[in-house]
């Protein structure tokens, strides 16, 4: 087993366990919602809310790690304070008490994700490789924390599943502790202190020397394309806590719901490796698989079969859409970046496809259609590049 190969692993373990702690709690945000007396409209801002407050301190959160050069700080505390915050949500009793809990551990995982991701990306030049391995053990959790909740809650409630949380939540850190040191001994082992990654300086625990800039620089516009296409593509895309909610409106159990979503992360956890060795080879192939599945999730208000392309979806923002942006320009302030405008469209999505929800929940699908059609077409302007 290869260095590389191992740190990647153990980053994918964290996430692992993370997801168990973080993906439960959203597999049910919409229905536990519901139950402590909030409504479809609560929930969807409660979703697009919680991802803009995430994703706007990412720019922030990922200029400061790079310029303090703390990436594994910024780390550490992001998993610590977002973690805990789900087993802290079996003591609420309103809606408003959930959603308070559910933006704090949006927030911690603003802290983390660009410097964790940073880090990855330093591990190797094969980015699709890196991503997809974190994303595919990443997705094991996603897959295995909304099964366990649904276990948990036909049997003892919303209360005892959430705190029980604390488990899976502890775990998660202890491993992190375990990474750090694998990372840290990768790193001084096989470059002796420094080491030249895509023209960047960094230092032996893997953060930039000297507050240099940490990008592989190719230029403005590329970056702004590529950003407007990961915005528009997100606009278009239908989160959980609306499926979720329409799911028990129509009948479906707190029992299946969390079942579907878990069979939903299992796609992503499986589509993820294939498709990042694809991208290494064919990045722009890969690309364009992303507004397509983003379109056909949507139609899993009309039959839950279609959560495969939801899932799909998934796998391909969370693996791809990170390995495209690490070819254009590498540094946890990029991964803020990408993450802000991210967030931004979430909310706007979640406003735009709650309002509609109200009305007709199926002309969803004609919206989301319009906005993953616009971002085929930025796409297409970077072939070029992405060819």
């Amino acid at each position: 087993m290869s260095g590389a190969f191992l740190v990647v692993l153990l980053f994918g373990l964290v996430s692992l366990f993370a997801d168990i702690t973080y993906e439960s709690m959203r597999s049910v945000l919409g229905p536990l919602i519901q139950v402590v007396g909030g409504s479809v409209a609560f929930a969807g801002i409660a979703g697009g809310l919680g991802e803009l407050i995430s994703y706007s301190l990412r720019p922030i959160s990922g200029y400061l790690a790079d310029k303090l050069r703390a990436h594994w700080i910024f780390t550490f505390i992001g998993y610590i304070i977002g973690l805990f915050s789900i087993p802290l949500m079996g003591f609420c009793s309103s809606a408003q008490c959930v959603f308070i809990l559910s933006q704090t551990e949006r927030f911690g995982k603003a802290l983390r994700n660009p410097a964790r991701d940073y880090l990855i990306s330093t591990v190797s030049h094969k980015y699709g490789r890196s991503f997809a391995i974190h994303e595919a053990v990443d997705q094991v959790g996603s897959v295995l924390g909304p099964v366990l909740i649904a276990f948990l809650i036909s049997n003892f409630g919303y209360s005892t599943a959430l705190k029980s949380m604390f488990v899976p939540a502890t775990i998660s850190i202890i491993l992190l502790f375990i990474t750090r040191k694998f990372y840290s001994d990768y790193i001084s082992r096989k470059y002796l202190g420094q080491y030249e990654i895509l023209d960047e300086k960094i230092s032996y625990n893997g953060n930039p020397k000297d507050g240099e800039k940490s990008n592989a620089f190719v230029g403005d516009d590329i970056f702004k394309l590529y950003i407007l296409f990961v915005f528009l593509t997100t606009l278009g895309f239908l989160n959980f806590q609306i499926i979720s909610f329409h799911l028990k409106s129509i009948g479906f159990s707190d029992f299946v719901i969390p079942v579907i979503f878990a069979g939903a992360m299992f796609v992503d956890s499986v589509t993820a490796i294939p498709f990042g060795l694809i991208f290494d080879r064919k990045p722009f192939l890969t690309l364009i698989f992303i507004p397509i599945t983003g379109v056909l999730g949507t139609f899993s208000l009309v039959n839950p079969v279609f959560m495969f392309f939801w899932g799909a979806y998934m796998g391909l923002s969370e693996s791809i859409v990170k390995s495209g942006l690490a070819k254009i320009r590498k540094s946890a302030g990029a991964f803020g970046t990408l993450y802000l405008f991210s967030g931004l469209a979430s909310l706007i999505g979640s406003f735009i496809f709650s309002l509609l929800y109200e009305r007709n929940s199926y002309s969803i699908i004609l919206i989301s259609f319009v906005f993953q059609f616009l971002s085929a077409l930025v796409l297409l302007k970077l072939r070029k590049f992405f060819k």
